[in-house]
């Protein structure tokens, strides 16, 4: 299963840019999530090509889900000139200085929300880390929902499988999903930090979304399994449990 089969398997006005990184156009914003377009990060190049720099014009909101290199880019984030940048609380000092200066930097607790337009997004619980470095301490990774008052997105950013999943479907009724399922080999290291692919099917039933959009894939190689593993691993488990799922791709 290559991703460009699945350029016809779209949600309206939504873009996965690759690895975890999407553009969201909903009630007249522009929305980025995690946007990592960087040939390297670290000492892993990008195997699949960067979006056209027109998709990344005009954004009013990007949401960093914590500090780890695949997610915040400070480079993506300049090339993206976001009015706003929405954090997890202390994650903010990873910013270039240059953004935190020219910027709107909105740090969210766990649980907290505000609103932009006539949206309101709001940090919830992963179970990941959130440090730039492994030596520190005192940061945390969140996931987001993005809301209009009636239709419900979530974005989990990275996060390990957790009854989080479930307590999150008992508060919202959550439409559509995006959700991790690549980098989780070796499994004895990775499974306490990332979901695997039919990990990420039991989140989706946990959190009794209509539909799903897989991510954290095929762009940079930061873990032992095959690059094509997780995508055909995660379509096989999909069909097998008829999960609804696209990959609306903004990406050649």
């Amino acid at each position: 299963l290559s991703i460009r089969r699945q350029r016809q398997m779209c949600i309206r006005d939504s873009l996965w840019l690759g690895h975890a990184s999407f553009r969201i156009d909903w009630h007249g914003l522009r929305i980025l999530v995690d946007p990592v377009f960087s040939a390297w990060i670290g000492p892993f190049p990008r195997l699949v090509p960067a979006p056209d720099v027109k998709l990344l014009e005009d954004v009013d909101v990007a949401l960093v889900s914590h500090g780890h290199m695949d997610h915040l880019d400070n480079r993506s984030l300049g090339l993206c000139s976001p009015k706003r940048i929405v954090i997890p609380r202390n994650t903010e000092r990873f910013l270039s200085w240059s953004l935190q200066r020219e910027v709107q930097v909105s740090p969210l607790e766990l649980d907290e929300e505000i609103r932009v337009g006539s949206l309101t997004i709001r940090a919830l619980y992963a179970r990941h880390g959130g440090w730039r470095y492994p030596w520190q301490r005192s940061f945390f990774a969140c996931s987001f929902l993005i809301s209009d008052g009636v239709k419900n997105l979530f974005v989990c950013g990275d996060s390990a499988y957790g009854s989080h999943f479930g307590e999150i479907g008992k508060r919202w009724k959550i439409d559509t999903a995006l959700l991790p399922v690549g980098a989780y080999s070796p499994q004895w290291f990775l499974k306490s930090r990332h979901l695997n692919p039919e990990e990420a099917v039991q989140a989706f039933f946990d959190l009794g979304a209509e539909r799903m959009v897989p991510c954290h894939f095929g762009s940079y190689r930061l873990s032992w399994e095959p690059v094509g593993e997780p995508l055909k691993r995660f379509a096989r488990c999909a069909e097998s449990e008829h999960v609804s799922w696209c990959l609306p791709l903004g990406i050649e």
